[in-house]
């Protein structure tokens, strides 16, 4: 039992340490869910991998190995994803060298397949990655690290998209947009054809552009922010981030004619370089804003420039084209975002699902197109139907019918392609019912629950495996969602519920019971208290007695045995005491009890007023008598009348007469007198105490 300490002297030594717990994450089935993929950001510095630890899953291809790797989990809203981490140098958190990965979620069984990486070798402390080709309702994990073993926080960005088409390099090849829709340009090398189109702007000359054109449906006004996937904030570290300059042009003779004429331009350079440093004045992104009230900003940062130039009143019918040039040359990309009232004219894509409500897994339905565009024709339909879908692709305008194999959240995505090039995409969502009553299952499922190494500790697990249904198996563990994670950790003693579902949407209920080993209770005894100097019993206990318990007494000041469980204590003083055993499963309990000392206030000694000079008997010595609270006689020293020094005597056991002043000086006895004396006693308590009287010698 753990008891009150009564405190005069306490004796016992500890440490104090600061540690950092390892954050939630750490494992792939505990990821942190992104819920809004579309446009994502955490805050900067919101996530970290200090003292995450590996997964137990090998280096990603490209990284340089694991050692601290967190993850993360998102389902797909459309066809492409473009990730990002940002770390030290870039302004995103501590993490330096970042580096990435990204896997289709498998419930963490076995070997998880990778889609792509990255990994921050250039040391700018940032890295991106782009993958198309995702199954919209899917979901994926994001896995990010450290290189060289780094830890530190991090800020993550997610952006999935359905792209435009692949961006030209010269005006005649530009991308046609087909509405507002943000978008990333994953890398920008190289000028095109016509590397001369740009001259006559505020930048000079391309050389890793893109180009984009649309047409004006809606009138009003339009803004925009490129966003570089490469920046850092200050240099020294790695290189500096990518400078993106930009021209807006309209195009007075159609979206089909290159004949140009420019309306905004900006060539703001966001670092100068000072002493070899690269010192950030203006911010990585440009664009055109609200407020803005000048039409250019030329090369550098000027007072008053900010990277941003003023926004446009577009009109209907008229087309534009936006030049992006990346000065920096590093290759990569940026992330465009629009703004503004008016709108781009494209398809406007449009199906229905018959039947939309009540539509069950393993039965057929239609899908119908009812697409159009009011300024030309649709020339290709490409249908992607998503996860568990029979066909799952389709290109052209009126599928067959379709079927799910399984049941669930369902999404159907349709692209459309204009006689211009536009590309637009549609998402419809809808859910598709159970159909287990339509079939005969054999549904069932093995479940194993670990037992605890001790009682009272919550780290039980337990597995769970459907057989015999229709993969793909959910699990809903103790009331929680349904989730692909087959396993559970963590657990205390009790039964544990577990429902599995497979994707026919049956059902079969298991249970398991995580149990533990008797508990170990150890007792230290009863508080006491005693006179300083006097020793007691301690009495300690335990159960179940096993017989190969280790004990130890791990505060053990002044007793005669630490590894029994009734051993004598002389407290140096108050002294609170603590006992350990450990049992054969490794498991530790511990109590303590308190032994407090009574100190009497006037701590008597005894010394003798006479002593008979040259005799043989205790008579014939001069020494300073204790009781039990004494530790030593650190000093006994005699003086003559006249007060010289004529003995002294240190490091004394106390009560040891022999050890006194035998009543000689200069190896002579001393003459009849009175002689003054002077002891220091130093206390079990570690207190010391000076006494001094006189002794009469006589013969």
């Amino acid at each position: 039992m753990v008891r009150s300490i009564i405190v005069s002297f306490l004796f016992i030594v500890g440490a104090v340490s600061i540690a950092y717990a390892q954050p939630s994450n750490a494992d792939c089935t505990n990821p942190i869910s992104i819920n809004n993929p579309s446009n994502y950001c955490s805050a900067v510095g919101e996530f970290t991998n200090v003292n995450a630890g590996p997964s137990g899953y090998g280096a990603a291809s490209c990284w340089d190995g694991v050692s601290n790797d967190v993850w993360f989990q998102f389902t797909a809203q459309a066809q492409t994803a473009s990730i990002t981490v940002i770390g030290s140098n870039s302004g995103g958190g501590t993490l330096q060298s970042p580096q990435i990965a990204l896997y289709i979620d498998n419930g963490c069984t076995g070997v998880i397949q990778e889609l792509r990486c990255a990994s921050d070798v250039a040391g700018d402390d940032i890295v991106s990655l782009t993958r198309g080709n995702l199954t919209v309702g899917e979901s994926y994990y994001i896995r990010v690290d450290g290189r060289n073993s780094d830890q530190g926080t991090f800020e993550l960005c997610v952006t999935n998209f359905n792209p435009p088409t692949e961006p030209g390099q010269d005006c005649a090849t530009a991308s046609i947009l087909c509405n507002k829709d943000p978008f990333v340009v994953e890398f920008v090398t190289g000028a095109g054809n016509d590397t001369t189109e740009a001259d006559g702007s505020c930048f000079s000359g391309e050389s890793s552009s893109t180009w984009f054109k649309w047409t004006c449906m809606t009138a009003g006004t339009l803004t925009f922010v490129l966003d570089p996937i490469r920046k850092t904030t200050v240099g020294g570290q790695g290189s500096a981030g990518d400078d993106l300059d930009f021209g807006l042009y309209e195009l007075p003779l159609g979206i089909d004619a290159c004949t140009k004429s420019i309306i905004r331009c900006n060539a703001t350079h966001p670092f100068n370089y000072i002493n070899g440093q690269a010192v950030v004045n203006c911010n990585y992104e440009t664009g055109l804003d609200l407020t803005s009230t000048e039409t250019e900003e030329d090369a550098g940062c000027d007072a008053g420039e900010d990277g941003f130039v003023r926004f446009i009143d577009m009109q209907v019918g008229v087309s534009y084209a936006l030049v992006v040039n990346n000065f920096s040359d590093s290759g990569q990309g940026f992330e465009i975002s629009f703004g503004g009232t008016g709108e781009f004219l494209g398809p406007e894509p449009l199906f229905t699902v018959e039947p939309m409500t009540g539509l069950r897994c393993d039965t057929d339905f239609m899908v119908n197109d009812f697409s159009t565009f009011s300024n030309g024709s649709i020339v290709e339909w490409e249908w992607s139907f998503g996860v568990g879908a029979v066909p799952a692709f389709f290109t052209g305008q009126n599928p067959p019918p379709i079927n799910y194999e399984t049941f669930g959240d369902k999404s159907i995505l349709l692209t459309v392609t204009s006689d211009k090039g536009c590309v637009v995409t549609e998402r419809l969502d809808f859910f598709v019912d159970s159909c287990c009553e339509d079939i005969i299952s054999d549904l069932g499922a093995t479940i194993e629950g670990a037992t605890l190494q001790c009682a009272e500790d919550e780290d039980g697990t337990l597995v769970v495996q459907g057989t015999n249904g229709f993969p793909p198996y959910m699990y809903s563990i103790d009331g929680g969602d349904f989730t692909n994670i087959n396993s559970a950790s963590g657990l205390g003693v009790g039964i544990y519920d577990v429902i599995v579902q497979d994707g026919k949407g049956c059902e079969f209920s298991i249970e398991t019971e995580i149990t533990a080993p008797e508990p170990l209770i150890v007792d230290a005894g009863e508080d006491v208290t005693v006179d300083l100097g006097v020793s007691t019993q301690l009495e300690a206990s335990f159960t179940p007695v096993m017989g190969n318990e280790i004990i130890e007494w791990i505060v053990n000041a002044g007793l005669d045995c630490t590894d029994c469980l009734d051993p004598n204590a002389l407290a140096p003083g108050t002294t609170t005491y603590v006992i350990q055993v450990t049992d054969e499963n490794g498991c530790e309990r511990q109590d303590e009890v308190t032994v407090s000392t009574f100190i009497e206030r006037d701590r008597p000694i005894f010394a003798p007023n006479i002593m008979l000079s040259g005799s043989s008997t205790d008579d014939g010595r001069f020494f300073v008598g204790t009781g039990p609270a004494a530790a030593e006689i650190e000093r006994i020293q005699i003086y003559d009348r006249w007060g010289n020094l004529i003995w002294e005597g240190t490091g004394m056991v106390p009560n040891e007469f022999q050890q006194g002043w035998d009543g000689k000086f200069n190896g002579e006895f001393v003459n009849p007198a009175v002689f003054a004396w002077v002891a220091y006693v130093r206390y079990l308590d570690d207190v010391v105490i000076i006494y001094n009287g006189d002794v009469t010698v006589v013969r």
